[in-house]
């Protein structure tokens, strides 16, 4: 099924728990509701609300508000975009504009040959057209977006096909002519890294990423079962620090890794990740010194 992606929703899903209390919740009509999950716990986590008050509508634990004012801004064949958490794909500029990217596809089959990144930006007024191609040159898919000192956009995606990060550039937010650097990154010698989420504090980027084991079988690092890997580019990401594990990332805490089970942020001279997952430790490592330390 095409999928519209809708960019509004990501600001109303973050405040919903925060601007509608349970009783404005119970005042929406039945068209206006959706079934609650069913799954069982060993699927996922099955989020019943329970009521307390004898005000509150008898339909409470069994259905969930979705009204939002959604704008279209784009649309994709390609339903996963993302295993987890999600990556910076949404950028609100300082004059109020934005830039928009998600995993794009416009061939419905099982394969999507023509899969990779998209973008849409919004000039203050309206939304571009919905886009019709990607603006990398190769099959990738997982798009982090950032703007680097110069003004410059950039985007990095992976190779699903053979792991290994792809940087794609234009000359501004807003420019269509975005161009692919010559040559993937942040390449295992004997792993498929894919999944990256990245950051960056002017030219300064940094990245996460995790491996896809179904190709070439589990990568154990210092002890840990396909972690998460970390890379630092200090030149808007032409060249890359050598892959490696963040400091406390070892195996005295963490046996395995996953896929998106992280995030990564980054303002003035802070750069912030979280790494989680099921059932393991939540961790923050932080650094004040723009990544130095």
């Amino acid at each position: 099924m095409k999928k519209s992606i809708l960019f509004l929703a990501l600001i109303s899903v973050s405040s919903l728990g925060y601007n509608q209390s349970i009783k404005n919740l119970a005042k929406h009509s039945s068209s206006e509701l959706s079934p609650k999950y069913t799954g069982s716990a060993v699927d996922a986590p099955n989020f019943v609300l329970t009521p307390t008050d004898d005000n509150r509508s008898s339909t409470m634990g069994k259905y969930r508000s979705e009204v939002y004012d959604f704008v279209e801004i784009g649309n994709t064949y390609y339903d996963l975009q993302s295993n987890a958490s999600v990556g910076r794909r949404v950028m609100l500029h300082d004059d109020g504009t934005i830039t928009a990217s998600w995993t794009y596809s416009g061939t419905a089959s099982t394969t999507w040959p023509d899969r990779g990144g998209a973008v849409n930006y919004y000039d203050g007024t309206n939304w571009g057209s919905a886009p019709t191609a990607r603006v990398d040159n190769m099959r990738t898919g997982w798009p982090s977006i950032g703007q680097l000192a110069d003004g410059s956009m950039y985007m990095v995606t992976h190779d699903p096909a053979a792991g290994g990060m792809l940087v794609t550039r234009n000359t501004g937010k807003g420019n269509s002519d975005w161009t692919s650097d010559g040559s993937k990154v942040m390449e295992h010698a004997t792993g498929e890294l894919i999944w990256n989420r990245t950051a960056n504090l002017g030219d300064k980027m940094f990245s996460l990423s995790a491996f896809w084991a179904t190709n070439t079988g589990d990568i154990t690092v210092e002890g840990i079962v396909n972690p998460v890997m970390f890379s630092q580019s200090d030149d808007a990401g032409k060249t890359w620090t050598p892959l490696s594990l963040l400091p406390g990332y070892d195996s005295t805490r963490i046996i395995e890794g996953d896929g998106d089970t992280y995030a990564i942020d980054a303002r003035d001279s802070t750069v912030a990740i979280v790494i989680g997952g099921t059932y393991r430790d939540v961790t923050l490592f932080k650094s004040n010194d723009s990544g130095s330390t």
